[in-house]
């Protein structure tokens, strides 16, 4: 008698793992069409802030200060550039 029981369970399990699935791909495609109609529209001053201060550092201490709000190897990346004798927004 339980085995008859099986294939509806098995059934329901696999009607529940397809519902999940699809309101995750749901969920998903959403994010992805807010943000792809959000680009250009906010000004990236957080992420403008912290990659200026990490060029815009002189000496090892206020470098060790930056990378309070910086990633640590793009500070390393962009520290050499801002060596480089181009303008400040390139």
């Amino acid at each position: 008698m339980e085995a008859a029981g099986l294939p509806d369970a098995h059934r329901g399990q696999a009607l529940a793992l397809r519902s999940l699935r699809v309101a995750a791909c749901g969920v998903g495609l959403v994010g992805i069409v807010l943000r792809i109609a959000a680009v250009g529209r906010p000004g990236f001053w957080n992420d403008e802030a912290w990659v200026a201060i990490s060029t815009r550092v002189s000496g090892v201490t206020q470098f060790l200060l930056s990378l309070s709000v910086t990633p640590v190897l793009w500070a390393a990346l962009l520290r050499p550039l801002a060596l480089l004798p181009l303008p400040p927004e390139i």
